[in-house]
């Protein structure tokens, strides 16, 4: 188990670097400068990540994805953003902060442990099996990468036409199983389902530095905390027929995994909203149903 947890939080630890060093130098070529180092980070990682996600799907698939739709969005941004840019100050640029980026990885390292306590097997070195969703996910990954068609039949032999329900963290399992040849379910769980919570925390804490520009140790533990943040139903709810699976969107970041593209772009969408950009806010939005259809 301590190989287990030493490689895939190595991996989890790379992959965000990376994202990080890719979304700092796109920005710069860009020139999009941005206040706050939550902000900055947030920002940056969802722009790679993003990028990422969608030009693997294109790669594999040949261009026949769903994640195809976010291209116009994303380049629908990048022309908006830097027209208002023309009108806007200039942002201080972010220096390196070692104690931002040490923070960031106890964070990282807090959120990967919660994942890996599901896989945990204190009697062995054979890992508890995820669960049946996550088993599903990662036998999807490994299918769509063979055939190379986006598709949730159970009936991988005869598949019953295209189902692209949520297939960002699909397709991103995917690309991280295809350059690591790992597990593609302790990549699922360990990696991909902890990307998320990772970006929703540094989401958080980009909302709080809009109100609180200077953020203490406790405002970001305060933030990661929300990660664990579980909405409420009421049954007056479950009567309305397209609100009858409301308690599924009431769980949180941690339990229940596929939903963390949801919380990112609607994050995205707020800071975009308090910044009174309500055209970017608006693009980020549409970004929602193209990650997750039955939204």
């Amino acid at each position: 188990m301590f190989s287990i947890f030493c490689t895939y939080f190595f991996v989890l630890i790379c992959f965000i670097t990376l994202l990080y060093t890719s979304g700092h130098f796109l920005f710069k070529l860009l020139h999009i400068n941005i206040e706050g180092k939550a902000t900055a980070a947030f920002a940056k990682l969802l722009t790679s990540l993003t990028i990422f996600v969608v030009f693997s799907a294109i790669f594999f698939t040949k261009g026949v994805t769903v994640m195809l739709f976010f291209l116009p969005l994303l380049l629908a941004l990048v022309w908006k953003t830097k027209l208002s840019a023309k009108n806007d100050t200039v942002a201080n640029v972010q220096t390196f902060d070692p104690l931002f980026f040490s923070g960031l990885a106890l964070g990282i390292l807090f959120i990967f442990c919660c994942k890996f306590f599901l896989v945990y097997n204190p009697d062995g070195d054979i890992p508890y099996l995820p669960h049946g969703d996550v088993v599903f996910y990662s036998n999807l990954t490994d299918f769509i990468l063979h055939f190379k068609n986006e598709n949730s039949s159970l009936d991988y032999i005869y598949p019953a036409g295209n189902s692209p329900y949520h297939y960002f963290e699909i397709w991103l399992g995917a690309a991280l199983g295809f350059f690591t040849n790992l597990n593609t379910a302790l990549l699922m769980i360990l990696v991909v389902f902890a990307t998320g919570p990772v970006l929703i925390w540094l989401g958080l804490c980009a909302l709080l530095e809009h109100f609180k520009p200077t953020l203490k140790f406790k405002d970001y533990l305060f933030c990661l905390l929300g990660v664990f943040l579980t909405g409420i139903v009421f049954k007056a709810y479950t009567m309305i027929g397209f609100m009858e699976g409301i308690g599924s969107y009431t769980c949180n970041a941690i339990n229940y995994n596929k939903l963390f593209p949801i919380y990112l772009y609607t994050i995205a969408a707020l800071l975009f909203f308090i910044k009174h950009k309500d055209t970017e806010a608006i693009f980020c939005l549409l970004a929602v149903p193209v990650t997750f259809i039955s939204t």
